[in-house]
This record gives C-alpha cells, sequence and structure tokens, in this order.
C-alpha cells in the first residue's frame, strides 16, 4: 500500500512543478576572437543573409555551443548584458559583438524554447476534438498490451508460462518507476515479475535487456525514415543538437568514475559479492540469450512492428485532435516522433521537454503558429502521460491479486 501511494504523490508533486517551463534560449559563442576577427565574421555574415555556416571549421575551433537557458542562468553563466542581447533577439540570429572587458563575445542565437505556462496548459483542452484524444489512448492501451504479449515470447525458453496479467501490470509498474529514477523501472519489473513468478530475476532481467535491444534498434530505424522524408535535414539536425546536447555537471563524471571503482573493487576482494556478481551476470546472459531460441519468431516480429506502429499512429491521432492539425503531413508526424523520444531520453518520460521539443519542430520545420504547436505538445505529452500513470498506479495495486 504504501509504496503506490508515494509514487502516486511523488508523480503528482512532479507533474505539476514541471510541466509549467520558463522560455530558454540555446546559442553558440565566442570569446577567443579578436575584435578585428568578430567584426570581419559579423559583417560576412551579414551580408550573406544574417546566417552562419555552422560547420565550418572556423566555427567550430571559436564556437561552443551553449544548451537552452533561461535569462538568469545565462546572466550567471555570461553576464547581464549577454543575458539582455540574447533574450532581445529573434532565433537564427548573429548579434553583434558584445565587447566586454576586451573579449569579444560573438554569440548566433540557435533556437527558441518558448515559455509554457498554466494558462497554456488550460488554453490547450478548450478547443479539442476529444474523440481522437480517446482513439489514442486506445492504441497507447493496446501497444502496452502487445508489449506484455510479446514479452510471453521470451519468456517461453526459461520455461515460464505466466499470465497476460501478471505481465501486463510488471510492464505497466515498470513505466511509471522509470518517471522517478530513469531505468529503474526494468529492474522493478524484474522483480515485480520474479516475486509473483517465482522466477529467476537475473533471467528475467536479461529478456527485458533484450526487449531494449530490439527498441534501440527499431528507434534507429525510425530515425532513419525520418531522415528520408525531411526535406530540410539540416534544420532538423540543428533542432536536436539544440534540444539535446549541453554540458553534464561537473560532478556527474567523477561520481560515475567513483562508483564503478568502487563495485570493482567490491566484486574483486569480496567473496559473497563477487559470487552473487558472477550468478547475476550468468543469469542476465541466459535470459538474454533467449532471443535465439524463440519459438515464435514471425509472432515476436508482428507485435514489435505493431508497437511501434502504435506509438506512431497515437501521436497523429492526438494531432487530429487540434482543428488546426488536421491536414498534418507524414513527415512532421515522424519529426514530432523523433523529437519526443528524444526528450524522453533526456528527462524522466520527456517532463518539462517534451512539449517544447515537439513544438520546436512544428515551428522552425513546418511553419506552425507557436499557439498551435505548444497547444499538441502538451496534449500529446500530458494525456499520453496522466493515462500511464493511471494505469501503472492501478496494476500496483492489482499485482497483489495474483499471488
Amino acid at each position: 500500500m504504501i509504496l503506490p501511494i508515494f509514487i502516486g504523490i511523488y508523480l503528482s508533486w512532479y507533474f505539476l512543478t514541471n510541466a509549467i517551463t520558463a522560455e530558454k534560449r540555446s546559442f553558440f559563442i565566442a570569446s577567443s576572437l579578436s575584435e578585428k576577427q568578430a567584426l570581419e565574421l559579423f559583417n560576412t555574415a551579414i551580408s550573406s543573409g544574417d546566417q552562419l555556416d555552422l560547420k565550418n571549421d572556423f566555427l567550430n575551433t571559436h564556437f561552443k555551443f551553449q544548451k537552452p537557458l533561461i535569462y538568469d542562468e545565462i546572466q550567471d553563466e555570461y553576464s547581464t548584458l549577454v543575458a539582455e542581447k540574447v533574450f532581445n533577439s529573434p532565433s537564427k540570429t548573429l548579434l553583434k559583438p558584445i565587447i566586454e572587458n576586451d573579449n569579444n563575445k560573438l554569440v548566433y542565437i540557435a533556437n527558441i524554447e518558448p515559455e509554457v505556462t498554466k494558462q497554456d496548459f488550460i488554453n490547450s483542452f478548450k478547443n479539442v476534438n476529444y474523440l481522437w484524444i480517446f482513439l489514442a489512448l486506445t492504441v497507447a492501451f493496446l501497444s502496452h498490451l502487445s508489449r506484455s504479449y510479446r514479452w510471453k515470447f521470451l519468456l517461453e525458453p526459461l520455461g515460464l508460462n505466466p499470465k497476460l496479467s501478471l505481465m501486463y501490470h510488471s510492464v505497466m509498474i515498470g513505466y511509471i518507476i522509470n518517471l522517478t529514477i530513469p531505468r529503474s523501472g526494468e529492474v522493478a519489473r524484474a522483480g515485480y515479475f520474479s516475486k509473483y513468478q517465482k522466477s529467476s530475476s537475473e533471467k528475467v532481467f536479461g529478456t527485458i535487456v533484450v526487449e531494449r535491444v530490439i527498441d534501440l534498434l527499431m528507434l534507429g530505424l525510425v530515425f532513419i525514415i525520418t531522415l528520408f522524408l525531411q526535406s530540410d535535414q539540416d534544420t532538423f539536425n540543428q533542432l536536436r543538437q539544440a534540444n539535446s546536447e549541453g554540458n553534464s555537471p561537473d560532478w556527474l563524471v567523477p561520481l560515475i568514475t567513483s562508483l564503478v571503482v568502487l563495485v570493482i573493487l567490491l566484486i574483486a576482494f569480496v567473496p559473497k559479492i563477487r559470487s552473487k556478481a558472477v550468478s547475476f551476470i550468468k543469469g542476465v546472459i541466459e535470459g538474454g540469450m533467449t532471443i535465439l531460441k524463440l519459438k515464435q519468431k514471425l509472432a515476436f516480429i508482428l507485435h514489435t512492428i505493431f508497437i511501434w506502429i502504435a506509438y506512431i499512429v497515437m501521436l497523429w491521432l492526438t494531432a487530429l485532435s487540434v482543428p488546426e492539425m488536421e491536414s498534418i503531413s507524414t513527415n512532421a508526424i515522424f519529426a514530432c516522433f523523433i523529437a519526443g523520444t528524444i526528450a524522453i531520453g533526456a528527462t524522466p518520460g520527456g517532463i518539462g521537454l517534451y512539449p517544447i521539443m515537439v513544438a520546436s519542430v512544428l515551428i522552425n520545420l513546418y511553419g506552425y503558429p507557436s499557439e498551435v504547436a505548444n497547444s499538441f505538445g502538451i496534449i500529446m505529452w500530458t494525456t499520453q502521460t496522466a493515462f500511464m500513470i493511471i494505469l501503472g498506479l492501478l496494476s500496483l495495486f492489482a499485482i497483489k491479486k495474483e499471488s
């Protein structure tokens, strides 16, 4: 009882505090140029249409990409003058060199992430056709059910024949646990399933690793299709870079390195831990090898295709719920899907980032008004995330009946 209640409270708080975001701007900045170099480069770019060739070797040498920041973060990182210049300029704009303390900062505005307010959320749901939302959620549920059933084919070589309900509840629990600590859902899914199926959690976890590898391959295929469909691939790639790249915290690499070293030392010098580690690795490998022992390969492949088609279809159906997007193109659907997938990989469940990245694609690549693009991004993320949270919390209670 305690875990579902805790997760419900946490997700509600996280949803409300992170879904609203301030405007952010990403840019390229150079401060290693002399005044003459900065002015020459500025004048050259202005004369050629106020654009910079970001693949130019000179720019790659002198310019640093700055991940999206709010006004206060730019002010703290650089100065008030730079923050004001950046926030008073449109996207795709090269600013006249900013001279500060003999440093000639040349700034190119790469991308603008619009502010998402509480009123934006309210307005987004006013003129929506909820029939399409219902159909999108139905497709989402079928994709979750298909993923649960597909798991059965990987479990069969381990001698397991669980009920569909147990597999489904385990999958949905994994989804909502991923919203708390990224990638922890896979461990939780294996743990819950093993507890009620009385099976080896290591082997079960191995089958989930196989699923993730298959998902990665499918994502790669969808990404290739998306690039093929885009008429402006350079802009699409710049949008991805502007929203997904950035500097990691200074403490992150030392922390990960320390943890890895600690784990290696414990395995090397503590026999009991070494024994458990070896047993865990063997179990994961055995679970992973089930992909080579599938009895129903065609069924596994068909379920995989259905799952990924369903992901794209539910995005398309949600777009149809917004009156101004009824004629959205296949190109735009695929581009939004990839942008949303990147957002989900960057933050737990894409919270705070998904609507912005999807809106950026629609505005910069397909010319949709910002109000329409923002509304679609908000509706898509909110409905699907809320639906997944509700189903996940229900599964946390329902799985107890599997005993």
